[in-house]
């Protein structure tokens, strides 16, 4: 490079920005230009009847050698860019004593310092190992985002099935999840139906390791984090709604999210005193801080009323759900005939409770399903009589005539 074809004093700019804080990409740029080459026509030192001027062949002598226009002075190229003494003449103030130009030069390319500055020179950007190391991160993100996505695609399934079993009210859990068992609860059956028609999630399913989405806890993890959403949700279409009517099926806190009683116009409940009576109930307790809140009698409650009043006046129907309480009553009230529910039935029998008006409907499929698995019980108890009391034995033989009776079953 010549100085005809600098702009500007390359070597006054690099002491201005050294080297070092430049970007690998002026770095670079400045090794491929090379040193810069100016005539000097300034630089002259007066000697012994003489007058000694600056020589351009000294740049062809001394390959190193490089100048200042602008500070009419002398530096090296390679301690220029790479010396670790950025304060020694050759690299900082410059060199301008032409009578001793030959002798100091000399000197300076025998130094380890100028030696080193050469080496780095002549290997910068031959082998760039941070540029290695950047095109290995970009590589290793890449292929992070690629599994970010996949693993996204993935979960995207996961809520699907829970929310497909929310939504049509099925259990999650099986008995047996086990990869030899013929029923593995309807979250693994589901999963397992999908996958034979998606071939990334058989493929997750198949060999992932660490994170299939089929544990309980992320069964779970799923399950609340879809509710948050959806309270979410919820709360921001009561908040952009003018009016708001609140239906209780149940007495659970929910304070924490508080309510807008500004809004609400109308509060529905069942007939229990507790909650529709007018003076002390949940309904006069509301109308206390929203008098604008109607209560209304819940109808699907009154239906439920209506037919549990009506069913339980016919014999057969009064007699069989007789029976399914008694069977509920028989085993809540001795841990050993839960145990050995537990063992041979590996499922318990719901209560029945008044208030609960889905609670008998769900001993009956209870007792629908495990109903060879009762008998076997029942006739375990009475092989063993002499393990239980009078009163244990007198209800298993009865209870196991009733499951082979044709009203009962």
């Amino acid at each position: 490079m010549n100085e005809g074809e600098l702009s500007v004093d390359l070597v006054a700019d690099i002491l201005a920005r050294p080297f070092s804080r430049r970007t690998f990409q002026e770095k670079l740029d400045l090794v491929r230009g090379g040193r810069p080459t100016p005539e000097l026509a300034n630089l002259s030192q007066p000697g012994k009847g003489f007058v000694r001027h600056f020589q351009a062949s000294n740049y062809e002598r001394y390959p190193w050698l490089t100048a200042s226009d602008g500070r009419c002075k002398l530096f090296c190229w390679e301690c220029l860019l790479f010396a670790k003494d950025k304060f020694s003449v050759w690299s900082y103030t410059g060199f301008a004593n032409l009578n001793c130009l030959t002798k100091a030069a000399t000197r300076h390319q025998s130094t380890a310092g100028h030696l080193q500055a050469t080496v780095l020179l002549k290997t910068f950007g031959d082998t760039r190992v941070d540029s290695q190391l950047n095109e290995q991160v970009r590589r290793e993100r890449e292929l992070h985002n690629e599994m970010v996505k996949k693993n996204r695609e993935i979960l995207k399934r996961l809520i699907d099935c829970v929310v497909f079993l929310g939504k049509q009210e099925l259990s999650f859990r099986g008995h047996d999840e086990s990869s030899q068992s013929s029923n593995r609860g309807n979250y693994m059956e589901l999963l397992s139906f999908m996958a034979e028609h998606d071939t990334d999630l058989h493929y997750h399913l198949s060999t992932n390791r660490v994170f299939t989405g089929t544990s309980g806890k992320i069964q779970n993890d799923l399950i609340y984090a879809i509710a948050e959403v959806m309270g979410e949700e919820i709360k921001t279409e009561i908040k952009n709604a003018p009016f708001v009517a609140v239906m209780v099926d149940e007495t659970t806190d929910r304070s924490e999210y508080g309510c807008c009683l500004d809004k609400v116009v109308a509060q529905c409940y069942d007939g229990a005193a507790v909650m529709a009576s007018g003076l002390n109930g949940l309904q006069a307790k509301v109308k206390d801080r929203a008098p604008m809140a109607l209560f209304i009698h819940c109808y699907a409650h009154r239906l439920n009323l209506v037919l549990t009043q009506g069913a339980s006046k016919l014999k057969e129907c009064k007699v069989f759900f007789a029976n399914l309480n008694g069977l509920a009553a028989f085993f809540s009230r001795s841990p050993k005939r839960t145990q050995l529910l537990d063992d041979m039935c590996k499922r318990r029998l719901p209560h029945v409770a008044p208030t609960r008006w889905q609670s008998t409907s769900r001993l009956v499929n209870v007792v629908h399903e495990k109903r060879i698995a009762l008998k076997e019980l029942f006739d375990h108890i009475l092989e063993h009589h002499d393990e239980y009391n009078e009163d244990t034995v007198l209800c298993a033989d009865g209870f196991d005539k009733r499951l082979d009776d044709f009203e009962f079953c």
